[in-house]
């Protein structure tokens, strides 16, 4: 009994010794698979460029800025590559004359393209009726990748200092800071009832406001800009905020496009300008992100700060 006893304890640490590991590789083996589709996504913003002298803009719309809900045009980047990344037959069953959410672009949007995967993020689509016996809702197929619109929190606008934004048409030569210190693209968690990975709200644009994975509140800064600290895939409780014009308004009513997010613990892939893919860890110092988000602000950086 001793013996048995003795042979069941050195099994039970042996496994304790085990399940890390292969936990560990398998992430590992996750991460690589995660950093491909990134670098696939930026190769075709490339192939895009060199085709049209011009990056895509990162969302097409009429007006602005743009808010994260419909209704709208909302045509986004990933619309836009879909011929570069393979997904030719999509990008033509596309009716361009109707926005993303019309009922002529349904079938498209629920498609699924593996792609705009990271199979370390656990989100699965949940197909639910609103009520007994109704139909059952086509769920909006997500991205786990988001171009970067801007250095700050803010909405999306044509003004936005980023390389994908609203109506933005940029060309190399307008990246002063030069594409290897630009981030283009960057990792988003999925959430559930987002827009999709057709529309050019936050479901596939974001910013560099905030640190990776970062979880705190959302407020304002003394330039009047919103400055986040959530990527805001949980909500955020609303409050009454004083703004620095002296407006009083509600946290809900800033709609916050939020920053990158991953689940890969530490921080999260990001794709640079030139196509570049580089993991920057969630301890980075908020003012190297800012500076990676603006292709123009004339900051001289350090590869080692990031």
């Amino acid at each position: 009994m001793i013996e048995l006893l003795t042979v069941i304890a050195i099994t039970m640490v042996l496994f304790a010794l085990l399940v890390p590991a292969v936990q560990s590789a398998r992430e590992a083996a996750r991460r690589i698979h995660c950093v491909n589709n990134l670098a696939q996504l930026a190769l075709a913003l490339q192939h895009y460029q060199s085709e049209h002298q011009v990056f895509p803009s990162g969302v097409v719309d009429g007006a602005g800025p743009i808010a994260n809900r419909p209704p709208g045009y909302h045509m986004g980047w990933i619309v836009q590559i879909l011929p570069e990344i393979e997904q030719g037959p999509a990008y033509h069953h596309l009716n361009f004359q109707h926005g993303v959410y019309a009922a002529a672009n349904s079938t498209i949007a629920g498609v699924r393209i593996a792609t705009l995967s990271c199979p370390s993020d656990p989100y699965r689509p949940i197909f639910e009726p609103d009520e007994p016996g109704a139909p059952i809702a086509v769920e909006h197929e997500q991205s786990n990748f988001a171009g970067c619109h801007n250095d700050r929190e803010s909405r999306i606008r044509v003004t936005d200092r980023g390389m994908l934004f609203l109506n933005s048409s940029i060309r190399p030569e307008d990246v002063g800071d030069g594409t290897s210190q630009t981030i283009m693209l960057g990792e988003k968690l999925r959430n559930y009832g987002g827009l999709g990975w057709m529309s050019g709200t936050r479901a596939t644009l974001r910013n560099t406001g905030s640190r990776p994975n970062a979880r705190s509140s959302v407020g304002i800064d003394q330039m009047g800009q919103m400055e986040a600290d959530d990527p805001l895939d949980e909500p955020v409780p609303d409050a009454i905020i004083k703004l620095p014009d002296g407006t009083i308004t509600r946290r809900s009513q800033i709609d916050p496009v939020g920053g990158f997010s991953s689940s890969h613990p530490g921080g999260a892939n990001t794709a640079f300008a030139d196509g570049s893919v580089k993991f920057l860890k969630d301890t980075i110092s908020r003012p190297v992100m800012w500076y990676l988000g603006n292709r123009d602000d004339g900051e001289l950086l350090d590869s080692s700060s990031y």
